[in-house]
C-alpha cells in the first residue's frame, strides 16, 4: 500500500504482522481516492499516518471509495468509507429528513403554496393511510425556495447560532492551507495550516462565548414569559427518532 509516511517502527512491524496473522488488510493507500496515502494526523510533532482502518479480506469487495477528508476540526482528519451494497436496517427506523434552510420571509410563501395544492384536491381519501400520504405529497410539493441561496448562506443557516460570518472567514483561510498542505506537504504550509487553525477555534470560542453571554441578558430583560421560553428553546437540545413501526393505533 502506499503511504505518505515512511516510518515503520517495532510497533508498526507487529501490527503489520497481526495483520497478516488474521487474514485482516489495512485500507489505507489502497483505494484511488487515498491513492497516495494521505496523512491523518497533523500536528506540532509532525505528520503521519497513525488512523487505520482494517477489515477482512471477505469485505474488501462491498468497499467502493476510501478517502482522508479535509476537515480543519482536529489535529486528526476525518476517513469516509463508501459501502457499495444498501444495509439494511433491522430496527426498522427512519432516519430524519435533512433539515432545510429557512427564512423567516419563507413562512407566507409556504403557506401559500399549501393553501393551493391542497384545494387543488377534490376530496380527500377516507382510507387514513392514503389520507396521510395524499397531506405528505401537498407539503413536499410546497416547499420551493424562491431563490437560490449562495453556498456560504446555507453554511451559515446550518451551523450553531453563535457561527458567524467571521468563523467562516476564518475556517476557510484554515481550510485553504489544508488542501495546500496536503499537496505540497511543505513545512512552512503546515506551520501556517496549524496557526490558521489555532486562529479558526479561538474565533469560534469567543464568538461562542460572546452569543450565550448575550442571551444570558437577554433572560434578565425578558418581560413575560414568551419572550422567556423563547430564550430557553435556544438552549434546548432537539434529537428526535423516526420510526416506521408505529401503528396507527397509537
Amino acid at each position: 500500500r502506499n503511504s505518505k509516511h515512511e516510518v515503520l517502527n517495532p510497533n508498526g512491524s507487529r501490527f503489520i504482522e497481526m495483520c497478516d496473522n488474521l487474514d485482516i488488510i489495512i485500507l489505507n493507500g489502497r483505494f484511488f481516492d487515498d491513492y497516495e496515502g494521505d496523512h491523518i494526523f497533523i500536528g506540532p510533532m509532525g505528520c503521519s499516518v497513525n488512523d487505520l482502518y482494517c477489515t477482512s479480506f471477505d469485505l474488501v469487495s462491498f468497499i467502493s471509495s476510501f478517502r482522508v477528508l479535509n476537515e480543519p476540526f482536529s489535529d486528526h482528519q476525518p476517513i469516509s468509507l463508501t459501502l457499495s451494497e444498501i444495509v439494511t436496517n433491522d430496527n426498522h427506523l427512519l432516519p430524519l429528513l435533512p433539515q432545510l434552510p429557512w427564512r423567516e420571509y419563507d413562512k407566507q410563501f409556504y403557506q401559500d403554496r399549501l393553501e393551493k395544492e391542497i384545494n387543488t384536491i377534490n376530496s380527500f381519501p377516507s382510507d387514513t393511510h392514503l389520507y396521510a400520504d395524499t397531506l405528505t405529497s401537498c407539503i413536499n410539493r410546497s416547499w420551493s425556495v424562491p431563490y437560490s441561496p449562495s453556498p456560504s448562506h446555507i453554511k451559515l443557516l446550518q451551523k450553531n447560532p453563535w457561527y458567524n460570518y467571521h468563523c467562516l472567514r476564518a475556517r476557510r483561510k484554515s481550510f485553504r492551507l489544508l488542501n495546500l498542505f496536503r499537496k505540497t506537504d511543505s513545512k512552512i504550509v503546515k506551520d501556517a495550516y496549524r496557526e490558521a487553525n489555532k486562529q479558526f477555534l479561538s474565533i469560534c470560542t469567543a464568538q461562542k462565548k460572546e452569543y450565550f453571554s448575550s442571551l444570558c441578558e437577554s433572560f434578565n430583560a425578558a418581560s413575560d414569559s414568551k419572550q422567556f421560553w423563547n430564550l430557553v428553546n435556544r438552549f434546548r437540545s432537539r434529537k428526535f427518532l423516526c420510526s416506521g413501526n408505529i401503528p396507527m393505533e397509537t
